[in-house]
């Protein structure tokens, strides 16, 4: 194999390949951006919507228990536009056994926990409000 010597530094062609290999990837980077990232249609943008208000629903709940780490989730649903979480969830009560209630937070931030009249307003017709159990599970 050829190598040139230039001041004590043994310099072979591969290195002279792979220099303009990286000197042509950062050409083309340059002159032609990096890709961009695709932007976030509205059903995405809703659907992160519905996430996050489900999942600050289930920390203003906890923050009413007596023992919030006790809490296990059964369901949680939102409406379409993210505004309404509904959930059913069990805790552990005063005597130590799990009692179940049922929550209605809204976008407002008014949270309603063993409200029968809240949960008749808002979250009694299941076909429209969509499932976020699996998501916020956990």
């Amino acid at each position: 194999m050829i190598a040139t010597q230039q001041q004590g530094v043994n310099v072979r062609p591969i290195h002279y390949i792979v220099i303009g290999l990286g000197v042509l990837i950062a050409v083309s980077i340059g002159a032609f951006g990096l890709p961009e990232k695709a932007p976030q249609s509205a059903a995405d943008k809703q659907s992160d919507q519905r996430y996050a208000n489900a999942k600050e629903f289930q920390v203003e709940v906890a923050k009413q228990l007596r023992e919030p780490e006790s809490v296990v989730w059964e369901q949680v649903a939102t409406t379409a536009d993210g505004n309404i979480v509904c959930g059913v969830f069990r805790s552990r009560n005063g005597f130590g056994g799990m009692a179940r209630e049922h929550a209605v937070w809204r976008a407002d931030g008014k949270l309603y926990v063993g409200d029968v009249w809240a949960w008749g307003q808002d979250c009694s017709n299941a076909a429209t409000l969509v499932d976020q159990t699996e998501l916020v599970a956990g």
